[in-house]
């Protein structure tokens, strides 16, 4: 199963380094609602579709902390927030220690490979498929989502915000 925490499981805390090369923890936001919402890649998809357009439509959240979570190095996520003029961080999990607590992990070289679009892409993992938690003020996890739809997923589909704005809100 992708997502590896349901509702009620307290969020496991994590250390990363967000695009300004400053340590953020989760632990930094106890007493607060936070998003962690896991991506791909940066620069991949666009407007419509893909990592672009999942991250853009967080932008309304109002009432919580949003972290975007993704395995790229930090000099890329500042480059893509610096793109979507994004209002939150994006921190890098380079090694996969918060995305194997959260979510599976997905061999992005070998889909490009498969896909055609690659043959030499170096081989490297990522979080698969997109995914959303929102953890409340003590720490638990009140919201899921996955960017899966019958058991398929797709770039096109997107966090469902009408589901996470009770949560956030306040």
């Amino acid at each position: 199963m992708p997502l590896k925490l349901k509702v009620g499981d307290v969020a496991p805390d994590f250390e990363l380094i967000d695009s300004g090369l400053k340590t953020v923890k989760l632990s930094d936001y106890k007493g607060k609602k936070v998003v962690v919402t896991f991506f791909p890649m940066a620069f991949s998809g666009g407007p419509e579709e893909g990592c672009e357009r999942h991250l853009c439509s967080l932008k309304t959240i109002k009432g919580a902390e949003v972290l975007g979570v993704s395995s790229d190095l930090v000099f890329a996520n500042k480059a893509f927030e610096h793109k979507l003029e994004l209002p939150f961080k994006l921190l890098s999990d380079p090694n996969g220690k918060l995305t194997d607590s959260y979510v599976d992990f997905f061999d992005i070289g070998t889909f490009l490979a498969d896909v055609g679009v690659a043959e030499d892409v170096m081989r490297g993992t990522t979080t698969y498929p997109r995914a959303l938690y929102v953890i409340g003020e003590d720490g638990t996890v009140v919201y899921t989502w996955i960017g899966e739809e019958n058991g398929a997923t797709h770039p096109g589909i997107m966090p469902i915000l009408k589901e996470i704005h009770p949560f956030t809100e306040t």
